[in-house]
Parts: structure tokens; C-alpha cells; sequence
């Protein structure tokens, strides 16, 4: 299992859709289904987001970004350090501690259902 940086998100939006922008074959996964559609009527919105159970960022099959229950429990994989601390230069999020093994509610899925394709050009439409 990864470890993950415990993160504290102030605007959800601008981190997914960065976190998307970063990632070369993005995989989004809401309340553990696929979603292609990032624009403002789709369901990453402040308001989405805020309502969602599940959300989880992945560039292919490595995860880096996501939450379980509520997104104050948002974590990033170290791996993509970076993208926290891009993040937070931008105010859009605090990192709250170092990476570890465990974080509240922070939970990786293991695989990306195989029904799941991404057309990434079509998906960043703001």
C-alpha cells in the first residue's frame, strides 16, 4: 500500500482538476464508479464533491489523490508530493502531516473497473 500525505482541501475543484491536468491517463472514480464528465454541470463541483462518499484520482492503475466519507479526509500519495505542494502554494489545500501507511478513512482501491475508459481530451471541458 502507498503511503499517503493527509491533506485538508479548502477549494475541491481546483485540486481535482489540477490533480486530473497532472496525470497522464487520469482515472476518476466517484462513489466507486467512473465519471468522465469534468465540467461545471458534471459532479466535480464544490457542491459535488462536498457530497460525495468516494472520490479517488488515478493516472492509470497508481492512485493520487482521494478520500473516503468526507473530503477533509482527503490524502495525496507521496509519490506525487508534489502536486500537494503545488496545491497549497496555490491556497487550495494544507498538508497536514507526513505520509504514512494509515490515514483516517484514507482508503486505495486496488483495481479500476474494466469498464472504465478515458478519453482525456474530452474530459477537461470547464
Amino acid at each position: 500500500m502507498p503511503k499517503l500525505i493527509p491533506v485538508r482541501p479548502k477549494n475541491y475543484r481546483s485540486v481535482a482538476l489540477y490533480v486530473i491536468q497532472s496525470a497522464q491517463t487520469p482515472v476518476v472514480l466517484v462513489n466507486c464508479k467512473p465519471i468522465i464528465n469534468f465540467s461545471k454541470s458534471g459532479p466535480l463541483t464544490q457542491k459535488g464533491i462536498r457530497q460525495m462518499r468516494d472520490f479517488e484520482v488515478r493516472d492509470g492503475d497508481t492512485p493520487i489523490l482521494g478520500f473516503h466519507d468526507h473530503p477533509d479526509e482527503m490524502w495525496v500519495a507521496e509519490a506525487q508530493a508534489s502536486i500537494a505542494e503545488h496545491c497549497q502554494a496555490e491556497g487550495w489545500l494544507e498538508i497536514e502531516g507526513r505520509a504514512s501507511q494509515q490515514i483516517a478513512g484514507g482508503r486505495v482501491r486496488d483495481k479500476v473497473p474494466s469498464s472504465y475508459n478515458s478519453g482525456r481530451a474530452a474530459q477537461l471541458n470547464r
